[in-house]
């Protein structure tokens, strides 16, 4: 029985990554023919994945693992993603980013990774329970303190912080669902101000008057 599926369109080649029973695959199909590959038998674990060539990220209670390639033909090469410890979420952004939470006893430990420059890592105070990758941004919800909207490009700062969210039920892309409410993100603007010709003052301060 498939217990949790992902599934893309890339570069005119269905491809999909499914857990079924305790088991992850990979399969790709060409003229109508699938091709599976085995990632990992890993008890039960969690399944994110995306499009862009192939990225997978899947955890267990104390281990998670990344599997990607850059084409559309070679097996995924399948790598161990931050240290042993009881992962609490794990997200995933095209061929690019993966990340996962790792419970560190007095907060968290969020560990990413990013093509082609490696694994870095970044220690949260509070118990992150969610993560929604849609870059430039990673939601990271942490415990008791609501989502943080962090800006991933900028070494993680924080642009925004949402309060009155529940906990991650699953997400998608661009949009995450919790207590039975789906949330998309949008981009706010603040119109600029009117700039009069030629009366020497650069209000809407674009250089030129």
């Amino acid at each position: 029985m498939i217990r949790s599926l992902s599934n893309h369109l890339w570069d005119g080649l269905p491809f999909a990554a499914f857990q079924a029973g305790t088991k992850v695959w990979f399969a790709t199909s060409t003229n109508g023919s699938w091709t599976t590959q085995l990632l990992v038998d890993a008890g039960a674990p969690k399944l994110s994945a995306a499009a862009y060539s192939a990225n997978v990220v899947f955890r267990t209670a104390s281990a998670a693992w990344h599997a990607s390639r850059l084409d559309t033909t070679m097996l995924l090469t399948t790598t161990r993603l931050g240290d042993d410890g009881a992962t609490t979420a794990a997200a995933v952004y095209s061929n690019i980013f993966a990340f996962v939470a790792v419970d560190s006893g007095s907060g968290s430990t969020l560990y990413r990774s990013d093509y082609p420059e490696g694994t870095s890592q970044q220690s949260f105070a509070q118990r992150i329970t969610g993560l929604s990758a849609d870059y430039p941004y990673l939601f990271v919800q942490l415990e008791g303190t609501g989502i943080q909207v962090l800006l991933v490009a900028d070494g993680f700062r924080n642009v925004q912080t949402i309060s009155n969210i529940g906990r991650f039920d699953a997400d998608a892309t661009d949009s995450f669902a919790g207590n039975g409410t789906v949330y998309t993100w949008t981009i706010g603007t603040v119109p600029r101000p009117f700039d009069r010709v030629g009366d020497g003052i650069d209000v809407d301060c674009d250089g030129s008057d």
